[in-house]
């Protein structure tokens, strides 16, 4: 398996797991209804993008992501 093809699904898992996991956090947030908790979904999407935007801008544009970090 090419190693960008186990990146790019790997991101989009991720991409996945985190989506849950602010949705379970929302979830949390409707019963108790703190700040906090959307200070901590925030914080976790901006996160889970940071993370995942690379590997999803290689999947859509491979040849400018090879360019720009040739």
């Amino acid at each position: 398996m090419d190693i960008s093809v186990l990146n790019s699904f790997l991101a989009i898992i991720t991409l996945a797991l985190g989506g849950a996991l602010i949705v379970y956090m929302y979830e949390a947030y409707k019963l108790v209804k703190q700040q906090s908790i959307l200070l901590l979904m925030y914080g976790v999407f901006t996160l889970i993008i940071g993370i995942v935007l690379p590997d999803i801008i290689a999947l859509f544009f491979q040849n400018l992501f090879a360019i720009f970090w040739a």
